[in-house]
């Protein structure tokens, strides 16, 4: 949003001085919706942590089972 129509729109919201009074409850939804936004980031950025801690433990998993038939596979003609 360019300066020009950021002040278009604060114009249309508040046309006058006495439309200011306005602000206050506006102010208010405004830090209502940031609250809302900050609550679903910290939650996605918390599901994409454990993500990739499950990934982590589950390529470990796949890796230790590989081992372990790679060692039977090997053991097999003993």
């Amino acid at each position: 949003m360019d300066k020009s129509s950021a002040l278009e729109y604060i114009n249309q919201i508040f046309p006058n001085e006495a439309s200011l009074s306005g602000i206050e409850p506006l102010m208010q939804k405004i830090q209502n919706e940031i609250r809302t936004v900050d609550v679903g980031i910290l939650a996605a950025v918390r599901q994409q942590s454990n993500s990739r801690t499950k990934a982590i433990e589950d390529l470990a998993a796949a890796t230790t089972a590989v081992e372990v038939l790679m060692y039977k596979r090997a053991n097999q003609g003993n």
